[in-house]
């Protein structure tokens, strides 16, 4: 029951742009002590279902534009090879820290963006 009532509030939040990949592989690691590359892998496994339901909807309303999705889905092909190559050759300590300093990263751009796009919105 726990996992299920964890998994509906990162689905929910992920569904809401909040980034429910980062806060899933954040609960793994620190909540349950998973290892860092299994936590991604299972973050990959739910961002793949994500993805896979919206490019359902997506496909039925007839938004996608196919060549622009050829391109980043090849592009994103190759560059998730060799940076799963990289990431297994790399010290496990220092991967984590790297993830989560492009978290930090991460929100913080998206914290200032916020905030710009507010000050815009009151001078308007």
């Amino acid at each position: 029951m726990k996992f299920f009532i964890i998994s509906l509030v990162i689905a929910t939040l992920s569904g809401m742009g909040v980034g429910g990949g980062g806060l899933l592989v954040i609960y793994l690691t620190l909540f349950e002590g998973t290892e860092q590359l299994i936590a991604q892998a299972v973050n990959l496994c739910f961002f793949i279902l994500c993805g896979l339901a919206s490019t359902i909807y997506n496909v039925k309303k007839k938004k996608i534009v196919w060549k622009c999705t050829a391109i980043l889905s090849i592009s994103g092909a190759v560059t998730c090879v060799f940076g799963s190559i990289w990431a297994s050759q790399i010290n496990p300590d220092l991967l984590r820290k790297i993830f989560g300093g492009m978290l930090i990263i991460g929100g913080a751009s998206s914290l200032i963006s916020s905030f710009v796009k507010n000050k815009q919105k009151e001078n308007i």
